[in-house]
C-alpha cells in the first residue's frame, strides 16, 4: 500500500508540474501576436475578390500588370508560401486596402454571404487647384498627380473613405479617384464655392451627360455639366448651373475632359 502511495503523489507530482507547465506557457503566448500565414491573407484578398466580382485577371488588370496573372493563380491556390517583392503590398492597393489591413485585419460576418473584411482605404488625394493660380499656391517641392500633359499639384493629406463607401456607392476603382474643390459661382445652386467633388479620373468620355471636370482654355480644372448634341459633327454643350452664365458648344475634339464627378461633398 506504502509502494502504491508513493507511485500515485510521484504521478501526481508529475502531472500537476505539467499542468503548471502548460499554464504558464498558454500564459506566455497568449500575450505574443501571431504572425499571419499564407492562408489568412489569402482568404481576406479571396473575400474581396467576391465581393467586387473580380476574377484574377481583373485583379491583375487593377495592379497595372498582366503579366501577373500566373503569379497571381499560384498565390490563390496556396502553391506559393511566401510571395516575394512587392506583390502583397500591389494586391492590396488593387484592392482597396492597406498591406497591413490585409495581413492582419479580421474577418467579420460571414452569415451565408461570405465573410467581409472590415477595412478602409488608402486615401484618395485631394488636387491643389489653387496653386499656381494666384491663390499663393506653388508646385515647387509638391507632390504632383500627372495627367497627359498636366502634373497637378496634391495637397498633402489624402481623403479617407470607408471601403465599403467606394465600393457601393461611388463604384469606381480607388486610384483612379481625386477629390477637387470647386470655386466660383458657376455652377450653383448645385455646387458651391469650397464644396468638394469625387472625380473619377478613368472616365473621360462625355457619355452619359452630367457633370465633368475639365481643363478650361488656361489648363486650369474646372467643373461644368456636358450635354452631347446630336449634331453634326458631333458637338458638347457646356454648360453653367448658374442661369447668369450662358452656355457654350465646343467640338469634341476641343475638350479635355479631367474625369467624371460622382460625389460632392457640400458645406451646410
Amino acid at each position: 500500500m506504502q509502494a502504491k502511495k508513493f507511485h500515485s503523489e510521484k504521478y501526481s507530482s508529475r502531472y500537476k508540474g505539467g499542468i503548471a507547465a502548460g499554464a504558464f506557457l498558454m500564459t506566455k503566448t497568449s500575450k505574443v501576436r501571431r504572425k499571419p500565414t499564407i492562408q489568412g491573407w489569402v482568404r481576406r484578398a479571396k473575400s474581396i475578390l467576391d465581393e467586387k466580382g473580380w476574377s484574377i485577371p481583373r485583379l491583375a488588370a487593377e495592379m497595372d500588370n498582366l503579366s501577373q496573372v500566373d503569379a497571381l493563380y499560384k498565390i490563390f491556390q496556396g502553391k506559393v508560401e511566401n510571395p516575394r517583392g512587392q506583390i502583397v503590398a500591389d494586391i492590396a492597393a488593387a484592392l482597396g486596402v492597406t498591406e497591413r489591413n490585409l495581413r492582419y485585419c479580421s474577418i467579420i460576418g460571414g452569415d451565408g454571404g461570405g465573410p467581409r473584411l472590415q477595412h478602409a482605404t488608402n486615401g484618395v488625394p485631394e488636387i491643389d487647384i489653387r496653386a499656381g493660380m494666384g491663390g499663393g499656391g506653388t508646385m515647387e517641392g509638391r507632390e504632383v498627380r500627372l495627367d497627359g500633359e498636366y502634373a497637378d499639384p496634391v495637397k498633402e493629406e489624402p481623403w479617407q473613405f470607408p471601403a465599403r463607401f467606394v465600393r457601393e456607392e461611388i463604384r469606381a476603382s480607388e486610384k483612379n479617384l481625386r477629390v477637387m474643390e470647386t470655386y466660383g459661382d458657376s455652377m450653383s445652386p448645385t455646387l458651391l464655392s469650397g464644396d468638394r467633388v469625387i472625380v473619377d479620373t478613368g472616365h473621360k468620355l462625355p457619355s452619359p451627360d452630367g457633370i465633368y471636370a475639365l481643363r478650361d482654355q488656361f489648363g486650369f480644372i474646372v467643373v461644368k455639366r456636358l450635354q452631347v448634341m446630336r449634331t453634326m459633327p458631333p458637338t458638347i454643350r457646356v454648360i453653367s448651373d448658374n442661369k447668369s452664365h450662358d452656355p457654350e458648344d465646343v467640338r469634341v475634339d476641343d475638350i479635355a475632359i479631367v474625369g467624371r464627378v460622382l460625389w460632392a461633398v457640400k458645406r451646410l
